[in-house]
């Protein structure tokens, strides 16, 4: 089966317990995507539940490396899409981002599933985002020279224009994010003739933009439409908004639209 256009979307799940990963399970048919992006899982129960969830659709999956204190990102499709061997060559914190490769029927895309770490006030985790924004920034640089990519996931940066108070925005933030655009990246929320949304709102109640989504200049064309699912955060399945892209791209698809399935079919009756 092919079709003209993919539709991706990416969430935060939060590091789930085995409690929210039944009903993320449950949402994820809902927002009727053929990719799945899923920042900060963990190496917890829910994790694991949520991967074998996706193996048991019989979609493809690529998921980044975990440990007790380290978080990263995960992707699952319907379509083929491999492990691209296009990383850096200091590959630091690599289980926080993914990059598929996706071969169409006139074109092949990279899609790059993002976790950017946070930074607070520690000097330790400052120095951490600045490394990992340093070598991310020039390899999705490199990277659109040569192909069309697709950048989605939390990136705990606020674009443009945000100027939060309960936690400020570095200069050297809002730079990172003139670097992708200097680098002919768009944010496809502008792109597309929308404001940027809140994904996330502070205990004091201030919204963040901090999940998004960039398209390099070789693919803009492709970009059909960009929107933001509220309902994931709204519902208490997790902290964080979705976002949701269409892009067109034939593919041939290798598994079925995500179905309602129990996280554990063998113990239908427990639930």
């Amino acid at each position: 089966m092919t079709n003209v256009s993919i539709t991706i979307a990416t969430v935060n799940v939060a590091s789930p317990s085995l409690a929210r990963a039944h009903q993320l399970v449950a949402w994820f048919p809902s927002i009727d995507a053929d990719m799945v992006i899923l920042t900060e899982i963990s190496s917890g129960s829910g994790t694991a539940a949520i991967v074998n969830w996706f193996h048991q659709q019989g979609w493809r999956s690529l998921v980044g490396k975990c440990t007790q204190r380290e978080r990263a990102t995960a992707i699952f499709s319907r379509f083929d899409a491999v492990p691209s061997p296009l990383r850096p060559q200091e590959d630091y914190l690599p289980g926080r981002c993914l990059i598929a490769e996706v071969s169409g029927a006139e074109a092949s895309i990279l899609v790059v599933g993002m976790y950017l770490p946070t930074r607070g006030n520690d000097p330790m985790k400052l120095e951490r985002k600045f490394t990992y924004m340093k070598i991310w920034g020039e390899t999705l640089r490199e990277l659109s020279v040569s192909h069309p990519v697709l950048l989605l996931g939390d990136l705990n940066i606020v674009p443009h224009g945000q100027n939060p108070k309960g936690f400020p925005q570095l200069a050297s933030e809002y730079d990172w994010l003139t670097r992708l655009e200097q680098a002919r990246f768009r944010d496809m929320s502008v792109l597309t003739g929308q404001p940027p949304q809140s994904t996330w709102i502070s205990p004091s109640g201030e919204g963040y933009t901090f999940d998004h989504g960039w398209a390099s200049d070789r693919l803009i064309s492709m970009v059909e439409d960009f929107e933001y699912l509220h309902e994931s955060r709204t519902s208490g399945i997790t902290d964080h908004s979705a976002i949701r892209v269409q892009v067109r791209l034939g593919v041939n698809f290798i598994a079925p639209k995500l179905r309602p399935m129990p996280l554990f079919p063998e113990q239908q009756s427990l639930f």
